[in-house]
């Protein structure tokens, strides 16, 4: 998050660099960065609960959405801060 807030901060102290604005190209960036940030931490958070296998425990979905949810979204923790949740805990939750 703080690499993006740098980019923001950048975009703003700075412009235009050498005539050639970059505003767009580090939007952008910053864009990619906080999604790839989001599917790396459902990915870490899905693949603990694959190995303990409680991934998905009680879904009925197709493959394919559950494909995607493995990406997009997370079981809901304990202390959740700063996510949205799609399932509610399990019992057993740590």
């Amino acid at each position: 998050m703080g690499d993006v807030l740098a980019f923001v901060a950048a975009t703003i102290m700075l412009p235009i660099y050498s005539g050639t604005p970059i505003i767009v190209p580090l939007i952008i960036i910053a864009v990619l960065m906080m999604g790839l940030f989001g599917i790396s931490i459902n990915v870490l958070y899905n693949s603990v609960d694959l190995a303990k296998r409680r991934l998905f425990a009680h879904a009925t979905d197709s493959i394919l959405r559950k494909t995607a949810g493995f990406f997009l979204l997370h079981r809901q923790r304990r202390y959740p801060r700063f996510v949205f949740v799609a399932q509610e805990p399990l019992t057993d939750d740590t």
